[in-house]
């Protein structure tokens, strides 16, 4: 046997770790948790836009309430940079 050449057993289906996918055949399930994410996405009303709205600071855990501190001053910042709509800001 060439060292370049497939070992012949490998083409037995048997041999394959999953054998469903021998040839162009589907997986009996999706990796999608267990098949319910398509029959989820049926349900689907697409993309829109979201509300505006705010949590109030006070209600979250005193974790959460350091983390907003502490990012508060470079999200201050970059806000100056953000992207505009031109449409409504020209």
């Amino acid at each position: 046997m060439s060292v370049y050449q497939k070992p012949a057993h490998w083409a037995d289906w048997k041999n394959k770790l999953f054998p469903y996918q021998v040839g162009f055949t589907c997986p009996p399930r999706d990796f999608y948790d267990g098949g319910s994410w398509h029959e989820k996405l049926k349900g689907s009303t697409g993309l829109k836009p979201q509300k505006p709205g705010y949590t109030d600071i006070s209600s979250v855990p005193d974790r959460a309430k350091q983390l907003y501190e502490k990012v508060r001053p470079h999200y201050e910042h970059l806000y100056e940079y953000r992207l505009k709509d031109p449409l409504r800001f020209s």
